[in-house]
């Protein structure tokens, strides 16, 4: 080993050794876990280094990997977790990729880590689009963080096969999910790389077309929100009572986060064609029921979602990668931005895909999303100046890229994502490091480089629509001092999406206004267990009843009553629909309610055999008592495997939303909708949507006063 590494290592052992969590200039992150600077990383016995940008050696063997296993599955109790080698050889590459972006700075292991995210990018090149690999919203993520910006024509390839009849091919089998809006954004990447304006009409007419289909099924109109299962989550994202019906009921933070940036966009869209639509005011209420129903004062961040029926309550967990969404995309509105991003607990590996993350499993082996997160967490803390955070997302997503991904580590029965996490390698050294803001009319040049990153970084052949640029930068700070364009004075980093050929930018970077400070989360913060109750018609028993745990009874979405005792007497309710359960409170706060009991009283009840479904179209007329919200229940019996069964439903020729009807194998399958009614009769038209194909049977229609 050469000397000068030697010295290298033993300086950063050194400051690995200091206790406490004040982060030192030399580094960019030094933890109980493990301490990175930009040419070494030390966890443990562990050494990775990069004696040379093209190399990476890393000291992981398969006894410490094994030992490393044996830790995760002991904390998780799922020896499914067990890494093992796929290759295992050191990363290594010939030669620096002249196709792409070339990075030349003091720090070894990061430009080595960027020569190896491009050979992950370039190798996954080769045909005439990216594959998906089963994961198409990590696609559609890569795609927007870089792949768009460093491989616009394969991007525009892979986005087209992803339509199918002019909308957005679902992600998974339900029409039930937004997820796919994603798509939106990746889209938006390739119009804003090549300026291509037939992309644009064509961007235009796939997300118009899915945004109808997906507005008229999930909208909720008491809040103005989304419903739909939030896509690829752990499974401990929903509580294990709530079925298929509950999770669509939902109102998840990422999907209302996607929409609202998909109709952003359409508002972009309209105003580059000329056309006149309501898609950026839509963006606005959508925006505005975001932050009031799903942001918490009391945690300074929001929830994850929505649940429940009679009165939605806010979950418990966060999820951060539509928190780091909300953040990037200006949802995270005044001063919610930087508090959102200080006060989401991280954890020394990482910033956990959910929070509370149960269970307490290593960050690189648990999620596919695992590196975007990482990624979009980083350019979150970057918008909002906070150095400290930035420089623990970089470290994370480095982390793992220098140990794991450098020797083709997965676990038995998950393979990491290559492609994602290189494309979110790059999003962190092109738009945060470099500091690139691709624009419809130009390329935004501001740098964030941290206090630990000096010397200069200079980036080669960065290319936009015409323009091949070497960019240098000198100095950290997040505030251009000067900057210059082939030597001459610029006044302000904005390069107009005019200007052609080879051209070299200078920038010198000075300390700029910044904020500080992290939640540090040490060990998996555990939630209280979700009670599992037995209910009779009076009263209830909490099975799995803990002495000195403490629970309250949920009535309406209030908690008016604590409980001392296992079992306990249901409330009185005079008339309409009641929704009772229990949660458990601990130090870290209430946990998911119990699955409710619905207490209905006096209901108008109404057989639907025979009714339902002709031509995929039936009118049923009832009267109520008096006017107000009442809400529909809906029996049904499924009569297929197919995708996710339901029926739009108008009530006086005004929209109400959509009944959804997952497949079930158990008879007596109910599903549930809110809906405003006239005292009198009421017409309500049941249509199936043409893009639906039928797989179940309604049978009996119940309504029940709110």
């Amino acid at each position: 080993m050469k000397w000068w590494l030697l010295i290298s290592l033993a300086v950063v052992m050194a400051l690995a050794s200091c206790h406490g969590e004040r982060m030192s200039d030399q580094v960019i992150t030094q933890n109980d876990a493990f301490t990175l600077t930009g040419d070494s990383l030390i966890e443990g016995g562990i050494v990775a280094t990069a004696a040379t940008p093209l190399h990476i050696e890393s000291g992981l063997t398969r006894e410490r990997l094994d030992s490393i296993a044996a830790a995760y599955a002991r904390q998780s109790g799922n020896d499914g977790l067990q890494p093992a080698f796929v290759g295992g050889r050191p990363w290594h590459s010939s030669g620096v990729n002249q196709r792409y972006p070339q990075l030349d700075m003091a720090q070894h292991l990061l430009s080595a880590l960027h020569n190896m995210s491009i050979d992950h990018i370039a190798a996954a090149s080769t045909g005439a689009r990216f594959d998906a690999n089963g994961d198409t919203i990590g696609l559609y993520c890569a795609i927007y963080l870089s792949l768009a910006h460093l491989d616009p024509a394969r991007s525009r390839a892979t986005l087209q096969a992803m339509v199918s009849g002019g909308v957005i091919a679902p992600c998974g089998d339900s029409p039930a999910n937004a997820s796919r809006l994603a798509w939106a954004t990746a889209a938006w990447e390739v119009y804003v790389a090549t300026g291509d304006r037939s992309w644009l009409q064509y961007l235009h007419t796939v997300v118009d077309n899915t945004l109808r289909q997906d507005c008229r099924l999930l909208q909720d109109f008491d809040y103005d929100l989304m419903h739909g299962g939030a896509g690829q989550r752990p499974a401990s994202f929903y509580p294990a009572w709530m079925s298929a019906a509950d999770v669509i009921a939902s109102m998840p933070l990422c999907t209302n986060v996607l929409v609202m940036r998909a109709l952003e966009i359409m508002g972009e869209v309209d105003e580059e064609l000329g056309f006149t639509h309501d898609h950026a005011d839509n963006a606005q209420r959508l925006k505005a029921a975001i932050n009031q129903h799903l942001w918490s004062e009391r945690t300074g961040r929001y929830s994850a979602y929505l649940y429940g029926s009679v009165t939605p309550l806010r979950a418990p967990i966060v999820d951060n990668l539509a928190q780091s969404l909300a953040v990037m995309w200006n949802i995270a509105d005044d001063d919610r931005a930087a508090t959102l991003i200080k006060k989401t607990p991280v954890n020394h590996r990482g910033l956990p895909v959910i929070y509370p993350w149960s269970p307490p499993v290593e960050p690189y082996f648990s999620h596919p999303t695992w590196p975007a997160i990482q990624a979009l967490w980083t350019l979150a803390a970057a918008s909002v100046d906070n150095e400290e955070m930035m420089r623990r997302g970089m470290a994370s997503l480095f982390r793992a890229q220098a140990l794991f991904q450098s020797r083709h580590i997965t676990t038995a029965h998950f393979h990491p994502n290559d492609l994602l996490c290189a494309a979110s390698n790059q999003a962190i050294m092109l738009r945060t490091l470099a500091g690139l803001r691709f624009m419809p009319d130009g390329l935004e040049i501001n740098p964030v480089i941290p206090l630990c990153l000096p010397g200069e970084k200079v980036f080669h052949n960065i290319k936009f629509r015409q323009l091949t640029l070497d960019l240098t930068i000198s100095g950290t700070g997040n505030d251009v001092q000067k900057i210059t364009l082939d030597g001459q004075p610029l006044e302000s980093g904005f390069l107009p999406a005019t200007l052609t050929g080879n051209h070299k930018v200078h920038v010198t970077m000075q300390k700029g206004n910044s904020t500080h400070g992290v939640t540090i989360t040490k060990g998996n913060v555990a939630m209280p267990p979700t009670p599992d109750v037995v209910w009779t018609p009076d009263s209830g028993c909490i099975v799995n009843y803990v002495v000195a745990g403490r629970y309250m009874l949920m009535e309406n979405g209030r908690f008016p009553h604590t409980l001392s005792q296992m079992a306990f007497p249901l409330p009185d309710s005079a008339s309409g629909i009641t929704e009772i359960s229990v949660a458990m409170a601990n130090k870290y706060g209430f946990g998911f309610i119990a699955r409710p009991l619905m207490i209905h009283r006096d209901p108008i009840e109404k057989n639907l055999g025979g009714i339902m479904m002709k031509a995929d179209t039936a009118t049923v007329t009832i009267g109520v008592p008096q006017a107000g919200t009442y809400l529909l229940q809906v029996d049904y019996t499924s009569t297929g495997r197919g995708p996710c069964d339901a029926l739009l439903v108008d009530v006086n020729t005004h929209p109400q939303g959509a009944l959804f009807m997952p497949f079930c194998q158990e008879l007596g399958s109910s599903t549930w909708l809110k809906v405003n009614l006239l005292r009198g009769d009421n017409h309500f038209l049941f249509v199936r949507p043409g893009f639906i194909p039928p797989s179940s049977t309604p049978t009996q229609l119940r309504l029940v006063k709110r």
